[in-house]
């Protein structure tokens, strides 16, 4: 099967970004290897989430931490190469995620997709969120309702994962793809714009999903660049006192301060 030119484009937008899997044509399902691939129709399904949760529980760490690792790594899976394709030059969404397999390793991870068909249709910017949103949807609805069911934790809660790995996605590709300290504050914003689009389609059809990223600027020497804290917890920082840059419960100043080394260090 030829890989078209939008799909090579793609795919090399998604290796800028890490935990975004890079999009495999339909015949890594058929030699799976040590992964287990799971075709987006069956993703929600008590077995498929049951056991991937057992694995993360099984490598250490909570329950709530637990279900939120499996969700986040479902969320970058399903919307994380739409997200980093939409964001370089034009508007070029993947094939629909109903349309995919999803690939988990035996920790119970989800990092792999497969496309059964590798053609991508451009779409213009609005149609593009409203397209994504009813496909994605699609698939992540199931999952988060059994993950409801079975972690405990409230559907505000786990909505809130997608909207934040949307938005992490999207300024992870742009703190990559500058090129300079200088280009990074116009990278930042156009990231933070596309992505909060897509969120905001998403959000239309899932009155839950009202938490969302708010916005911290950070000013480094080009200029003030665009930062996200996170709208949910991942409850990790209980099970190991460690806290991520986008944090909600860390503090704007030490974040700031880690937050630039971090964006310099990653621009060159």
């Amino acid at each position: 099967m030829a890989v078209t030119r939008g799909m090579a484009s793609l795919r090399a937008a998604c290796r800028l970004v890490p935990g975004v899997p890079v999009p495999e044509p339909a015949t890594a399902i058929a030699n799976p290897g040590s992964t287990t691939w799971v075709p987006a129709a069956r993703l929600g399904e008590p077995t498929v989430v049951a056991t991937a949760f057992d694995a993360l529980r099984a490598v250490g760490g909570s329950r709530n931490a637990a279900a939120m690792a499996f969700l986040q790594g479902v969320a970058y899976a399903v919307v994380g190469p739409t997200v980093a394709g939409s964001l370089g030059p034009g508007v070029v969404p993947p094939p629909q995620p109903a349309g995919a397999w999803f690939g988990f390793r035996a920790g119970g991870f989800c990092d792999r997709v497969a496309y059964e068909a590798l053609d991508i249709v451009p779409a213009e910017p609005g149609e593009f969120e409203d397209r994504v949103a009813e496909s994605a949807l699609e698939v992540l609805t199931p999952v988060v309702d059994h993950l409801h069911r079975s972690s405990g934790l409230g559907g505000r809660v786990l909505w809130s994962t997608v909207p934040d790995s949307i938005m992490a996605i999207g300024l992870a590709w742009a703190a990559r793809s500058a090129g300079s300290p200088r280009a990074l504050p116009a990278a930042t914003r156009h990231a933070w714009s596309r992505s909060t689009a897509l969120i905001d389609a998403l959000a239309q059809r899932v009155p839950s999903m009202s938490a969302r990223p708010r916005r911290l600027r950070v000013t480094g020497p080009g200029g003030a660049v665009t930062w996200m804290v996170r709208g949910g917890c991942c409850f990790v920082y209980r099970d190991t006192a460690q806290y991520c840059l986008a944090c909600p419960v860390m503090d704007d100043d030490a974040r700031g301060e880690l937050l630039m080394g971090w964006l310099l260090g990653s621009d060159g």
